[in-house]
């Protein structure tokens, strides 16, 4: 794709998180020296740093927006969670100890709703309104790679280093199902897509494992392609996806049908650590080894996903045009083909009548015969057999004609094409 690339953030050191607010266009990066770093930008403006820092006194591994967006949660290896407000930049409350490890990730899970997940697997559930945790879940035997809030079943999804994806009821605050684990596959990222039918995640492996909802044991399709590690993933649409890797690639992709669609951007030969997408998909952050935070403008996409759409709405009319010049060439044919059948029934009409009266000449011909024989005239016999042998030819060839004309209209007069479907276009091909 060109000119996606909007703006590259630089950073003191590596990022290990990024997020986009909810509502404005801020950029918070969560850095490995503990540092937490806000950039206002914008399409024609270079990004601005509007506030920095100190988080905390270890690498911060996890920073995401409140759902209102007026605070910013960090959380360290420190194994503490700092909220930050976002117009001031200052650190408002601080829970020490939330963790009895350090957090790697942090999710949104509502107005006052927070989840955090730690290096031994333990998932924790958070009110703003209140100092302790409201739930502590051991959902896996290892680290919490990734957490993704599906606020339509009020679910929490989240994968770990043990290979298990684990679903948690966010109103019961219980896990609800767990996958068997992979011992030879780290589950890195998690999003669910069409309509909460299906569950993605990224591995170390750089397949993509797909669960059907409700049925957690195993997953029901694999999706290999990628070279490396998926380290991040994304929900673009319910079709599509965007995927952070090892190598480097930012990639777009098409489930069920499994279908990689392109490249959005790279980060050279640099791993990818995150990504985020602003709310309506018009901007993406990635957060790489590199030491950058790159932000793309996904504008594009949106393009082509109109214009396929468009494209595919003129493909369908256009095929609706042929299948309705087809059906009236095929109504055409029918009619022709009724006026022919009528004209050979007019045909067989007159054949017909005509023998009958070869029949009733020759139903004659015996009488003048007996006549004759009874009177001695002989000539009347001659008469008699010649009527016979030209009424007997008459009336084969017209029974004859007949029966060949009524069997090809048994066979029928033509043929109606099948209507072919019409393709849709894809909005990704020129990406390709």
């Amino acid at each position: 794709m060109d000119n996606v690339l909007l703006h590259t953030v630089q950073l003191d050191d590596q990022p290990m998180d990024c997020d986009l607010h909810p509502t404005e266009a801020l950029l918070a990066s969560g850095v490995i020296d503990g540092h937490l770093a806000l950039h206002s930008f914008s399409k024609e403006a270079s990004p601005q740093l509007r506030h920095k820092l100190k988080a905390h006194a270890t690498s911060c591994r996890a920073a995401r927006f409140s759902a209102a967006g007026d605070l910013v949660y960090t959380a360290s290896t420190d194994q503490s969670i700092l909220a930050v407000d976002c117009a001031s930049g200052k650190a408002q409350a601080r829970k020490k100890d939330a963790h009895d490890t350090a957090i790697n990730r942090l999710a949104c899970t509502g107005p006052t709703g927070l989840a955090s997940g730690d290096d031994e697997g333990v998932v924790k559930l958070w009110d703003s309104r209140q100092s302790e945790a409201v739930a502590t879940l051991e959902a896996h035997s290892d680290y919490v790679a990734d957490l993704s809030v599906f606020s339509e079943k009020h679910c929490l999804l989240s994968v770990a280093g043990d290979g298990t994806l684990a679903v948690v009821d966010l109103r019961k605050k219980k896990i609800l199902a767990q996958s068997e684990g992979d011992a030879d596959d780290e589950l890195l990222s998690v999003a669910v897509l069409k309509g909460g039918k299906k569950v993605v995640c990224g591995s170390t492996s750089g397949v993509l494992n797909i669960w059907s909802w409700g049925y957690w044991n195993d997953c029901s399709d694999r999706f290999p392609g990628h070279p490396e590690s998926v380290t991040a993933l994304l929900r673009y649409d319910d079709d599509t996806i965007l995927t952070g890797s090892s190598d480097g690639l930012i990639r777009v992709l098409s489930i069920q049908p499994n279908k990689m669609l392109g490249v959005l951007g790279e980060h050279a030969d640099y791993p990818i650590e995150r990504l985020a997408m602003a709310p309506g998909g018009a901007f993406l952050a990635s957060a790489s080894h590199d030491n950058t935070v790159k932000l793309w403008d996904l504008a594009q996409l949106a393009e082509e996903d109109d214009e396929g759409e468009e494209g595919g709405e003129e493909e369908e009319r256009e095929g609706e045009e042929a299948a309705q010049g087809r059906r009236g060439a095929a109504a055409a044919a029918g009619a022709a083909a009724a006026a022919a059948a009528a004209g050979r029934n007019d045909s067989d009409s007159e054949e017909d009548e005509e023998g009958a009266a070869g029949r009733k000449q020759q139903g004659a011909a015996p009488a003048a015969a007996a006549a004759g024989t009874a009177g001695g005239d002989t000539s009347g016999r001659q008469a008699a057999a010649g009527d016979d042998g030209s009424g007997d030819d008459s009336s084969d060839d017209s029974d004859s004609g007949g029966k060949k004309k009524g069997r090809k209209r048994l066979k029928g007069q033509h043929r109606i094409v099948s209507k072919k479907q019409a393709q849709k276009g894809n909005f990704f091909a020129d990406l390709l």
